[in-house]
């Protein structure tokens, strides 16, 4: 009876001045970390509010098209291929949406990413020469450098960084990737409408020259192809 109560939890109460520097004290860092998340969501936010307005331009079935962007930047659009972009690039990056085939000479600017959206693959570059084709008939997207360094991702997995005369291949059905070393001037040899076949079969030969002719070339014997 004399010890029992010695292990006993005893509970002892905060003075009142205590209680509220402690309730005080929670405020604050509630205040700190619901602004730290805000600021965090930020640029979220005001997308969804503010969406960018984008500027469509396609190429006919039979002209190419040519653009200088607001930044400097300069887009060859092959025929039938369509390019959406901002009228102006306010943010911290440059981004554009390509559908199709386009040449790209973008300025150079570290501070703001140039990003091309094609499909799910982004192509990000400071300021360089490429281009990029998207043929949807054999679900592949072909990034090919001819000046500087180019990233390719498919969504947040990085594919591969390319430097010039280098192409990654990408397939969107299997999400394969090829990288491989290329001769670039025959790839963009369609901006001096030039059309280079090599290593091609005659099938793939004949694509090309229906596309750029827009012209539709039968085969009487299909082993021809």
């Amino acid at each position: 009876k004399n010890t029992i109560h010695e292990t006993e939890i005893k509970v002892v109460s905060l003075p009142q001045r205590k209680r509220r520097l402690w309730r005080g004290v929670a405020a604050v860092a509630a205040v700190l970390l619901i602004s730290f998340a805000l600021y965090l969501e930020r640029p979220l936010l005001q997308s969804r509010l503010h969406p960018v307005e984008l500027t469509a331009l396609k190429a006919p079935v039979n002209q190419k098209r040519v653009i200088t962007l607001t930044d400097g930047s300069r887009v060859w659009l092959n025929i039938g291929s369509e390019l959406k972009y901002p009228k102006t690039f306010n943010g911290k990056t440059r981004e554009v949406y390509l559908s199709g085939e386009a040449y790209f000479d973008v300025s150079h600017d570290t501070a703001k990413p140039f990003i091309i959206h094609t499909g799910t693959l982004l192509t990000t570059v400071l300021g360089t020469a490429f281009n990029i084709n998207e043929d949807k008939n054999k679900h592949t997207i072909q990034v090919t450098v001819t000046r500087g360094k180019v990233s390719v991702a498919n969504g947040n997995k990085l594919l591969g960084v390319i430097i010039p005369n280098q192409q990654i291949s990408f397939n969107t059905l299997k999400e394969e990737v090829v990288q491989a070393t290329v001769n670039s001037n025959a790839v963009v040899a369609w901006q001096q409408s030039d059309l280079h076949f090599d290593d091609m079969s005659f099938g793939d030969a004949i694509a090309q020259l229906q596309k750029h002719f827009n012209v539709k070339i039968s085969f009487a014997n299909a082993k021809l192809k």
